[in-house]
């Protein structure tokens, strides 16, 4: 999980990519501490999608995990929990018919 990566939550992987990399580092960031992110939340739930979007590629203007969920009513539990332990702010987001859009920012 978060613990075995150099960085504790994702806005610390954020502050380093930019500090190391400047703004322009694309559109989808990665690494180990966003590997283990967005897997826990695929064990958690269905997914239709699970990205991370660097602050240059998102809507918020700052690093953004963006999923669709399938065949859930809302966040579900254990997503937030992952979205806490990684120090994330859940963004409000419209959802459809069987399926959630989560938008969190660090």
């Amino acid at each position: 999980m978060l613990a075995e990566t150099p960085f504790e939550t994702l806005g610390e992987w954020c502050e380093y990519t930019r500090s190391e990399r400047g703004w322009d580092v694309g559109p989808h960031v990665g690494g180990p501490l966003v590997d283990d992110l967005v897997q826990a939340i695929r064990d958690g739930v269905s997914t239709e999608s699970v990205d991370v979007l660097a602050s240059s590629a998102s809507q918020y203007g700052e690093c953004t995990l963006d999923a669709v969920l399938r065949d859930v009513e809302g966040v579900p539990p254990e997503v937030l929990r992952e979205l806490a332990l990684a120090g994330l702010t859940l963004q409000p987001t419209p959802s459809q018919v069987g399926y959630e859009h989560v938008a969190a920012t660090v």
